[in-house]
């Protein structure tokens, strides 16, 4: 069940942080734990000031959404509950909240470009990402440019 934090807990933030950290690791073998064991501080203090959406299955968070006004600011789910369509959901409620969604993901993190891509993301630009020197490339959705595809895919196929 997808929910917003509305007021965000010790309890909370702690589980989030973990996500975040455990998944970062995870996802981003090319760029040195340190680096993210040195950001989770920030991670701790800037969570609450965005806008969350989590997904609970038995009173448990297995994965969450942040956005800076039209900014993804990442998404993360737990491990074992990856590839069961969470990500997806995570990312519907926030087409369904935001009209324009951007986002900059690492260029070595090919799974993470293809699930944006597959969901009609586009690739807008390139750039090096300061903190770790690695290539991002800036991807963004916006919901007028998607219902225009979706339209013209529905008379294509007829």
């Amino acid at each position: 069940m997808i929910t917003k934090i509305t007021e965000f807990t010790r309890i909370d933030i702690s589980a989030l942080a973990t996500i975040w950290l455990t998944e970062n690791i995870s996802a981003h073998d090319f760029i040195d734990e340190k680096y993210w064991l040195d950001n989770l501080p920030y991670f701790k203090s800037a969570i609450t000031k965005v806008d969350v959406w989590v997904d609970e299955e038995a009173d448990q968070i297995t994965g969450f959404i942040g956005i800076n006004d039209n900014y993804i600011e990442g998404i993360f789910v737990t491990e074992e509950y990856q590839h069961q369509g969470i990500g997806k959901k995570l990312l519907s409620e926030a087409k369904n909240n935001f009209d324009h969604l951007t986002l900059h993901v690492y260029q070595n993190n090919q799974a993470a470009i293809e699930f944006y891509l597959g969901q009609n993301f586009v690739k807008t630009g390139t750039n090096i990402d300061e903190n770790t020197n690695q290539v991002e490339l800036e991807m963004s959705w916006n919901k007028l440019q998607n219902h225009k595809y979706q339209s013209y895919n529905k008379k294509s196929a007829l």
